[in-house]
């Protein structure tokens, strides 16, 4: 995935619980976003550019994919 000012999350239920990290290559977590609806955008302007994981997790799973930001 591709970002520079945003990334688009889409739940397909939910909670009010879900949670994206992003985190560095290395594993540190470098952000938390609490998500407010099933389609939310998160800003991430405010991150250096680069390579990072974004990990989304719900009640009932986690899904992690590579990001770079340029």
């Amino acid at each position: 995935e591709f970002a520079t000012n945003r990334i688009h999350v889409l739940l397909p239920v939910f909670s009010g619980k879900e949670v994206l990290r992003i985190f560095d290559l290395s594993g540190r977590i470098i952000r938390t976003f609490p998500l407010q609806a099933e389609d939310s955008l998160i800003d991430i302007q405010s991150l250096p550019k680069g390579f990072y994981l974004a990990e989304v997790h719900t009640i009932t799973q986690s899904k992690t994919v590579k990001i770079v930001i340029y």
